[in-house]
């Protein structure tokens, strides 16, 4: 039996987002069961650095796991809307009118609430009641990936001879030396340390540049969407930018994921913030 485009679409970022849920605990874990040991032995740390260690991980890992679930679970589709929807159009696949820049995703089969693009990754299309929860996403998942890049760089120091780790590594993960290493435990460890390493390093700069990128979106007051159409940016304060995006809390959300962060108001400003209101 064939599968339909859409239906091959799905079951692709079924895969991509299954995988991305597993592999994030997998990353802590191996973080906290294999290379925090090694930590403690290489660099002689007391038991208050240890601690201190183990909680800032675990505060990390707490914020991507968080922000990834309610980035999931957050309605984002305009049934989640409670405004008017006079300034709207009408759509002619969910064949109801439809909130003004809110556009229909063909992948969700929905009209989402100020779209901003569909995550693969996620399985989920970003709009702006989740939008907040992936920007923090990408935030805490930069922070995370340049700290096990860099304790995982002193791990691998402390292993081999740097000058000639390339040589070292791709010995390590030469098959014609699988006969050779296959029994010694040093090398099999040592290759599960190259792959997070190098995982690491391309996770990093992805992650890296889709949260500059997502950033300035939301500080211009731009959907992904407006950006490709070449939008101009709204004209006010990068600030009550934010504030549209993240909340009038905005400054919270990104230490914790379940802080209450309400959208602004659109009666609570004047008549300039009502017409940037109803673009949402």
């Amino acid at each position: 039996m064939f599968l339909t485009p859409l239906r091959r679409q799905r079951l692709k970022e079924a895969i991509i987002s299954y995988t991305v849920f597993l592999l994030t605990p997998a990353y802590f874990l191996f973080q906290i069961c294999v290379i925090r040991p090694y930590l403690t032995v290489h660099l002689d740390w007391g038991p208050v650095k240890h601690f201190l260690h183990i909680v800032f991980a675990s505060y990390l890992f707490t914020n991507v796991a968080g922000n990834m679930i309610l980035c999931v679970l957050t309605d984002t589709s305009v049934k989640s809307y409670r405004g008017p929807t006079a300034a709207g159009s009408y759509c002619k696949f969910c064949k109801q009118k439809q909130p003004a820049n809110s556009w229909h995703c063909t992948t969700c089969n929905t009209c989402i609430l100020r779209r901003d693009h569909h995550c693969i990754l996620l399985a989920r299309c970003i709009g702006r009641n989740n939008l907040r929860y992936f920007i923090c996403y990408l935030c805490h998942l930069s922070i995370s990936m340049f700290y096990a890049t860099y304790y995982n760089y002193i791990i691998l120091r402390s292993m081999f001879d740097l000058r000639t780790f390339a040589a070292t590594t791709s010995r390590i993960f030469s098959l014609s030396d699988w006969s050779i290493f296959a029994n010694s435990s040093l090398i099999l460890k040592a290759r599960l340390f190259v792959c997070f390493w190098y995982l690491n390093l391309i996770i990093l700069p992805i992650s890296l540049n889709f949260l500059v990128f997502h950033l300035y979106k939301a500080c211009k007051g731009l959907t992904w969407y407006e950006y490709k159409k070449g939008k101009v940016p709204v004209r006010t304060h990068w600030k009550r930018n934010l504030a549209y995006v993240f909340g009038t809390r905005w400054y919270l959300v990104l230490l914790w994921p379940s802080v209450e962060s309400p959208l602004p108001n659109k009666r609570a400003h004047g008549t300039r913030d009502l017409r940037r209101e109803t673009l949402i």
